[in-house]
């Protein structure tokens, strides 16, 4: 039996407005993290949870994967449009140093030339 294709698209349509923060992003609270308006969500979202993570900047990629998985994102989507931010310059990804030290490496996006890419941070 074969599972259905991953798609870029949000399996539902729930609330983000515990993910975005009140009054955090550039849309009104409520209103869902679709791929249309994924670069703004993922801005709003990083720097909430930095907020409240008092993370210094580095927000680690785990932690914002969830907030996009719980609102119906696959972690491959989010992934995929995590690295097309990255390259359209709206955030960077931090590679752990040393990624035996991490305590959950298969969190972290694998990426051959780089190693293990482990913290996001808002341009």
């Amino acid at each position: 039996m074969s599972s259905p294709p991953e798609s870029s698209e949000p399996a539902s349509s729930a609330s983000a407005s515990d993910a975005a923060g009140e009054g955090d992003g550039p849309r009104e609270a409520g209103a869902e993290l679709t791929p249309e308006t994924f670069e703004a969500d993922l801005v709003s979202v990083v720097r909430q949870l930095d907020r409240s993570g008092r993370y210094g900047g580095l927000v680690p990629i785990p932690e914002v994967r969830d907030v996009f998985v719980k609102r119906g994102w696959t972690r491959r989507s989010f992934d995929e449009r995590l690295l097309q931010a990255e390259r359209d310059f709206v955030v960077d990804l931090k590679a752990a140093n040393d990624p035996t030290r991490l305590s959950a490496p298969e969190l972290a996006i694998v990426d051959t030339g780089r190693g293990h890419l482990q913290y996001v941070v808002v341009r």
